[in-house]
């Protein structure tokens, strides 16, 4: 859109490429293991309230599906390491559909 704020980013944004990635993500964290592809939905929510944030600025608000609450193999989410190796991943998955995030 040019910079521009459109009908692209006001709505629900969905970062998967197919039902088996989806299927993929919830069996892995059935099993405590952080999936490779996480399931998350996005929304900017300055598209529609351009006074959450400085001018030139956005937020986002995304909510990550299929992480799992008991993980596997020992990890623990009360480990800070484990937090943000999960952060990190989910951001590079951002990055695969939104170069620059």
């Amino acid at each position: 859109t040019g910079g521009a704020i459109g009908p692209p980013h006001l709505g629900t944004i969905h970062l998967e490429d197919s039902m088996s990635q989806l299927h993929a993500a919830s069996e892995q964290a059935s099993r405590g293991i952080l999936p490779d592809r996480p399931l998350i939905e996005m929304t900017i929510p300055t598209s529609v309230d351009t006074t959450l944030a400085p001018e030139g600025y956005h937020i986002i608000h995304m909510f990550v599906q299929y992480t799992p609450y008991n993980l596997a193999d020992g990890e623990s989410w009360d480990n800070p390491t484990t937090k943000e190796k999960y952060a990190d991943h989910v951001f590079d998955h951002v990055e695969r559909y939104s170069p620059g995030f």
